[in-house]
């Protein structure tokens, strides 16, 4: 409704409850739009493509300690065949994002590195409290790692063996965060820490309890003590992973709602290659 002078009858404040009441869903459907622009994110076949290397490589680093344990292959093999050009592919899409416009894959990457390198930081202080004060673990499982990974048995850890599974350690974080983020996408805090209850429950369930001596759910180590400090550190990893990650700028939508959204538009002729 207008009035003369060209204003609106709201900027000559003459406006009615009803005409306010139409000013207000304008406004809201706006904004609505607006946050759309923010948070919507297009789908491509080439990111969905990354997305997959990315998965696929994020898995090596969780899935190495269990295939050794189960007499696949030895660590040092697997950290150089497949760690090493996992680690590799990992940066090399994440920088083809980048250039590309990728927006999960650009943010999704280094937000993980940070998110996993922090909860790793947490699982680390209730594992090494739990090792130091209550003998509720075998050992050490960086030195472990950097052992296997340098085939250094015979020799035992040293500076060089350390620093390599404490680096497998972190990326083992770090690997687990982008597993979250391209599949959950941005979620709520707790969402984390359920999804680190599971990765704690599947690593008492594996091989690798017998590889270290402790049996399932450290029955034959520590009955109550170790599947204590395992659940309390990865409740830790993973609340300290939620809250990280929902307080990012990762896209929220989860990967099941990015390939809706691709087959919409692929339908639609819209689709980005």
């Amino acid at each position: 409704m207008s009035v003369e002078g060209g204003g609106t009858a709201l900027d000559r404040g003459l406006a009615t409850p009803h005409t306010i009441h139409e000013t207000r869903i304008g406004q809201a459907l706006i904004g609505q739009e607006q946050n759309m622009t923010h948070t919507s994110e297009p789908s491509s076949v080439g990111e969905l493509v990354g997305i997959a290397i990315v998965l696929a490589a994020a898995s090596v680093s969780p899935l190495m300690f269990v295939a050794t344990a189960a007499g696949y292959s030895s660590m040092n093999w697997l950290g150089l065949h497949a760690l090493l050009p996992a680690v590799i592919a990992v940066f090399l899409v994440w920088v083809l994002a980048i250039t590309r416009g990728w927006a999960r894959l650009a943010r999704g990457v280094p937000t993980a590195l940070v998110a996993g390198v922090l909860a790793t930081v947490g699982l680390e202080i209730v594992r090494l409290i739990g090792f130091r004060l209550f003998d509720a673990m075998p050992g050490s499982m960086p030195e472990l790692m950097g052992v296997k990974l340098l085939d250094q048995f015979m020799s035992g850890p040293d500076a060089l063996s350390n620093l390599a599974g404490w680096g497998d350690h972190f990326w083992n974080g770090a690997s687990f965060a982008m597993i979250y983020i391209l599949i959950l996408g941005r979620r709520a805090w707790w969402i984390g820490t359920l999804y680190a209850l599971g990765i704690g429950t599947i690593f008492m369930l594996s091989p690798v309890m017998s590889g270290i001596g402790a049996g399932l759910f450290g029955q034959q180590y520590a009955p109550i003590a170790f599947p204590l400090t395992v659940y309390i550190a990865h409740i830790t990893f993973g609340t300290v992973l939620g809250i990280t990650v929902s307080r990012s700028h990762v896209m929220r939508a989860t990967l099941l709602t990015y390939l809706m959204d691709l087959m919409s538009r692929s339908s639609a002729g819209q689709v980005e290659r």
